[in-house]
């Protein structure tokens, strides 16, 4: 159903992954300030074209930003809050930071009045990207109150050591993967922890001994951490070459930041492999 006002909106130019500069936007957000100089349009095209505003009545903006670098813990998200992601701008690389720090709702009316002015035209593979990013967010099941007091002792220099493994190697991991048991009935708490990296990015490569050689050295670390405080938990590091499907049946992709399930949207196990 639409309506001669949201057609308006339309052909304003207003459609899902629009973007537009901090400055054509601010004068119509009210009390609200913007912090971040660019934002694009989350909500999808056929809810602003829908003809019920009462039903349909706001817009949903993400503040982003031009960055120096691409860091890999921010990529794939891979992070619940931040994006990060590589465009083309004249033939050469550059990167953007989405925040959602920096996310906002307008009343859609207000896209009747402007069109966007769009800074960047976002490709479609940056799109995918966004909608992982955000539909992620929204489908990560949560772990019991008793799961996070049980394993908060240990998870902390967990999550502290893979993303110093990314700082190092991010360009050669391709995710981290959780299997976890949470029965707070029977008090069992389990964790089982799988870093992958890729086999092509490392396989006869200058830098083979020396990416095995620390994360063989992760892996031993970390087991040992568990194993001296106690913790039922593993924690392995394997290749794109020696991961199973089995594997990802029992294991989800995480957030980095929380080190919680990043939820099941595309979540399928062909999925997961076609990523890694």
């Amino acid at each position: 159903m639409t309506s001669t006002r949201a057609n308006t909106i339309i052909d304003n130019g207003w459609l899902q992954w629009a973007t537009v500069g901090a400055e054509e936007l601010q004068p119509h957000c009210g009390s609200i300030t913007l912090k971040e100089p660019f934002y694009v349009l989350a909500t999808q095209s056929c809810d602003l074209a829908h003809g019920s505003y009462e039903n349909e009545p706001h817009a949903e903006f993400i503040g982003f930003s031009p960055i120096q670098e691409l860091r890999p813990e921010f990529s794939k998200a891979s992070n619940s809050r931040i994006l990060h992601v590589e465009i083309s701008e004249s033939g050469q690389a550059s990167y953007l930071g989405f925040f959602v720090r920096e996310r906002f709702f307008l009343p859609r009316e207000v896209l009747e009045k402007f069109a966007p002015n769009n800074p960047f035209v976002l490709s479609a593979q940056v799109c995918i990207q966004l909608t992982t990013w955000l539909s992620a967010r929204y489908y990560r099941p949560s772990f019991s109150d008793e799961f996070n007091e049980h394993w908060k002792k240990v998870s902390g220099k967990i999550r502290d050591r893979i993303k110093k493994a990314y700082d190092r190697f991010g360009d050669i991991i391709t995710g981290v993967f959780l299997g976890a048991l949470d029965n707070p009935a029977e008090e069992e708490f389990t964790a089982s922890w799988i870093v992958v990296f890729s086999s092509s990015k490392v396989d006869g490569g200058d830098q083979f001994k020396e990416v095995m050689a620390f994360f063989q050295s992760l892996e031993n670390t970390l087991s040992d951490f568990l194993e001296k405080n106690d913790y039922d938990g593993t924690i392995s590091v394997q290749s794109t070459k020696e991961l199973t499907l089995s594997d990802l049946e029992n294991h989800k992709r995480i957030f980095l930041d929380d080190m919680c399930f990043r939820g099941e949207e595309l979540g399928d196990v062909e999925y997961q492999m076609e990523v890694c």
